[in-house]
């Protein structure tokens, strides 16, 4: 009974060392024991290796925004967006569609895996930045995965009706809700 409770107890502690994050990972020593694994013909381990690293540098780098970009339509999955042509758009309806990807969120750890979200407020701007339209709580996901996922991907549709020609900005906020951080894009557009 003895050896099964302490077998318990071991793997126990082997499954909570695996699950954690890992932010107590050592960046530059495990891009090093991704590149030796290599060279040793491991790439197997190499990649694990080279997903800790991965793991401490996101959790030291600052929540950001990549790829704010106006598109032709919603994107299905992570990447998978059409860039428009252009910023133009006809005055008096226009339905604008913007994809973002969020970086460097933070996780947390959750009975079911982990747990990472984000809120996003929506603003039109002049060009001078005076607030014309604005709506804190435009978006909220909140996931939990059994992983720590780090492909996010946001679509943001905008409908302006009654909007007469000229220039504007389209200004997002983007709050990380397992931190107090926030990225912040501008996208211009034009409406004739």
């Amino acid at each position: 009974m003895k050896r099964i409770l302490v077998a318990v107890i071991l793997a126990s502690a082997l499954a909570a060392s695996l699950a954690a994050p890992a932010a107590a990972a050592d960046a530059p020593a495990a891009l090093e024991k991704a590149k030796t694994l290599l060279t040793q013909g491991k790439p197997g381990q190499a990649l694990i290796a080279a997903e800790e690293a991965l793991a401490a540098i996101w959790d030291q780098a600052p929540f950001h925004l990549r790829n704010v970009t106006l598109v032709e339509r919603k994107a299905p999955m992570y990447g998978m967006f059409t860039p428009r042509k252009d910023n133009v758009y006809p005055a008096g309806q226009s339905r604008i569609v913007i994809y973002m990807e969020p970086r460097a969120y933070k996780f947390r750890k959750e009975p079911q895996g982990y747990s990472l979200g984000v809120a996003m407020d929506i603003y039109l701007l002049d060009p001078s930045g005076k607030v014309l339209f604005g709506r804190e709580g435009f978006l909220r996901q909140r996931f939990t995965s059994r992983h720590r996922v780090r492909e996010m991907m946001l679509n943001a549709t905008l409908t302006l009706s009654g909007a007469p020609a000229g220039q504007y900005l389209i200004k997002l906020v983007v709050h990380d809700l397992n931190s107090k951080a926030t990225a912040t894009a501008k996208v211009p557009i034009v409406l004739q």
